[in-house]
């Protein structure tokens, strides 16, 4: 199941969750007049996860419920998961090909740096959550596996061969779980109001702080 990506629709059987969180970053965005953006960073230990919250629930029914056969044989090894609420609007800057990644260590490190390996998660997996009807959108992900993490904003799915492209549209309460060493981007949409994204990362390691 590494290097794999997987596509999960209908991925909440009551999806009330999800529009709570995109009415989070909605709210988020209109009240800084921001096109684009990020809002409820965070770093949870996997034994603090609890159900009165609506990103912490929506983890867990990936984990125990929609995904088991991806995490049963490494929850384990899980320390936290990180996660975010993207979103944007038709004129935001999508995000461009990156990896998730332990920022902190890596610049650190970066004079005695090997093997990027050493600074990713374990998998990595985008929730599609605004349940208005959206144009385009979703991410388009790069089995291509990179160890110059400096030279992934110079490339774009127009210079690289197309096999090495998936491209997954947003739709909403699809679940989209990838091995973290694959590099993504986000695609542009062309529809009224906000796409919104509950991203996650799975670490096996203790995220580091300075």
């Amino acid at each position: 199941m590494w290097n794999s990506i997987n596509i999960i629709d209908q991925f909440a059987e009551d999806s009330s969750d999800l529009s709570s969180i995109h009415d989070l970053a909605l709210s988020y965005a209109l009240d800084r007049n921001l096109s684009s953006g990020s809002c409820a960073h965070r770093v949870k230990s996997i034994t603090s996860l609890c159900d009165d919250c609506a990103i912490d629930r929506s983890v867990l029914h990936l984990i125990q419920f929609r995904s088991e056969a991806f995490f049963n044989y490494i929850k384990d090894r899980i320390k936290c998961v990180e996660t975010w609420v993207n979103f944007s609007d038709r004129a935001g800057k999508p995000l461009g090909l990156h990896l998730d990644m332990d920022e902190s260590r890596f610049y650190w490190d970066r004079k005695k740096f090997s093997n990027i390996l050493d600074y990713l998660p374990i998998w990595s997996c985008s929730i599609f959550v605004s349940p208005d009807e959206i144009s385009g959108g979703g991410v388009t992900i790069s089995t291509a596996l990179y160890n110059d993490h400096d030279s992934l904003s110079q490339i774009s799915p127009s210079n690289l061969d197309e096999s090495h492209w998936v491209k997954v549209p947003y739709k909403f309460n699809r679940a989209v779980i990838f091995d973290a060493s694959y590099p993504y981007l986000t695609n542009p949409h062309r529809s009224e109001g906000y796409a919104s994204v509950l991203h996650l990362n799975f670490w096996d390691k203790e995220l580091t702080k300075f």
